[in-house]
């Protein structure tokens, strides 16, 4: 395994780059209203477009 996607191994505990960012990408995916109220009204819903 490469040192780029190794996890980090100083000893510290120190979270890698790799580590990081991927909790900063799971953080901002979770904060993503995904409400589903079965009707088409939750965030996000787009309405129905006319043909």
């Amino acid at each position: 395994m490469s040192a780029a996607v190794r996890a980090s191994d100083d000893g510290a505990g120190t979270p890698s780059l790799m580590e990081t960012e991927a909790v900063r990408i799971c953080r901002e995916l979770i904060r993503i209203d995904s409400s589903n109220y079965g009707d088409g009204s939750g965030p996000g819903s787009a309405p129905p477009r006319s043909t």
